[in-house]
């Protein structure tokens, strides 16, 4: 399958990529839409099939230390920087943009001892991670959370170009100032709910748009990184920063 539409490659774009969310607030729901997917699309090649095409992403979240980007402040608004960690041990450096519903991505993969150097002050011009390492030095961003959550992604193609669904579930967030992963972070968000992506490029796809409204869903924002840190800053005597 072609990659995903919001990933970068020159040329490859012929329409901006959009994303559309939505909350499901039920395992009505999410039973549903994963039946429907299974149907209608191809199981993503890197999902575990053996856990009906399931797998775990960790994801470092950077901000600011006055959180201008949980703020949307300036810039800090339409760039967000993390670092993600697949279940295999794949791990990527990430920015990703936004402007309305149009989203574009980079990324690189790195290896698990190359982590290390985004909390080195030296520096590697050479490094294929350094455009990312500039960026977050220039931004003056840090670790600030680790979210973890299980996805069942689909892809398949419409007039040509990919289109993606990924529904995540079992959410759950720490907080932290380093570039570490720990495999279980011990902080539920949205228990009991799950997020849908769609993405797609140009206008949102027939296929989708049957989803949509043969499930009577009702697209609406909703950001893992911003309902971590509410609920991180909820818990009694927590604070993020």
């Amino acid at each position: 399958m072609p990659p995903s539409p919001s990933l970068y490659f020159p040329g490859f774009r012929t329409a901006p990529a959009r994303e559309t969310k939505l909350l499901l607030s039920s395992l009505d729901q999410v039973s549903r839409v994963l039946e429907w997917a299974r149907n209608a699309m191809q199981t993503d090649p890197h999902a575990d099939l053996s856990r009906g095409g399931i797998y775990t992403t960790s994801t470092l979240y950077l901000d600011t230390e006055d959180l201008d980007v949980f703020h949307r402040r300036g810039s800090h608004g339409r760039h967000k920087y993390r670092v993600r960690r697949y279940d295999n041990g794949t791990l990527f450096l990430e920015r990703k943009s936004k402007r309305g519903t149009a989203v574009k991505k980079r990324r690189t993969r790195i290896s698990s001892s190359e982590l290390g150097l985004l909390g080195r002050p030296s520096e590697s011009f050479a490094w294929d991670g350094y455009w990312f390492l500039r960026r977050v030095r220039a931004r003056t961003l840090k670790p600030v959370c680790q979210i973890n959550y299980e996805r069942a992604a689909f892809s398949s193609l419409d007039s040509g170009n990919p289109i993606r669904l990924t529904l995540d579930r079992q959410v759950s967030c720490r907080s932290t100032l380093d570039f570490t992963f720990e495999k279980q972070v011990p902080v539920p968000v949205l228990a009991g709910q799950a997020i849908l992506e769609l993405k797609y490029m140009g206008n949102l796809p027939g296929l989708f748009e049957e989803l949509i409204y043969s499930l009577a869903l009702g697209p609406q924002p909703v950001s893992k990184y911003r309902l971590s840190l509410r609920t991180l800053n909820a818990l009694p005597g927590t604070v993020v920063r």
